[in-house]
């Protein structure tokens, strides 16, 4: 589930060279997601259109953070986290998540780069407590 202030895009198509998501404002100089072991917070991607066509594609997915620029807006991004590149089709999880470091800085936003030129993805990335991964049971009647 995904609370619409930590909410990076929603179904948004990603299959282009290089993507950006909107910009997460955690409102304080040294934010500590990373720290709290219960729930442990992180970044979720969640697809939303599957992935096809396209030669050999893949997906990097990167977490990004920047400080105040002084004037209350975010200053140059850099990269916290990477997911290195993974095969964009059929294979790639349906939903993953990318564990925060215990340090970061104020402002968040996600990159996306792909390569293969894929024709469909897109996904919905948010900060979320983990990935709901409801087990399936039968019913014996």
């Amino acid at each position: 589930m995904y609370d619409a202030k930590l909410l990076f895009c929603e179904a948004k198509d990603i299959k282009g060279a290089s993507t950006e998501t909107d910009v997460i404002d955690l409102g304080q100089a040294s934010p500590d997601l990373g720290m709290t072991d219960v729930p442990a917070l992180g970044v979720t991607v969640q697809t939303t259109t599957a992935w096809a066509g396209g030669t050999s594609p893949t997906v990097t997915f990167e977490v990004q953070h920047a400080d105040d620029n002084g004037s209350g807006v975010a200053g140059t991004f850099s990269t916290l986290v990477s997911t290195g590149a993974m095969a964009a089709d059929a294979t790639m999880p349906e939903s993953f998540d990318i564990r925060l470091p215990i340090q970061h800085k104020r402002y968040l936003k996600v990159k996306v780069t792909t390569t293969g030129t894929p024709r469909a993805g897109s996904a919905t990335i948010g900060i979320t407590d983990g990935t709901q991964k409801n087990p399936f049971y039968t019913r014996e009647i």
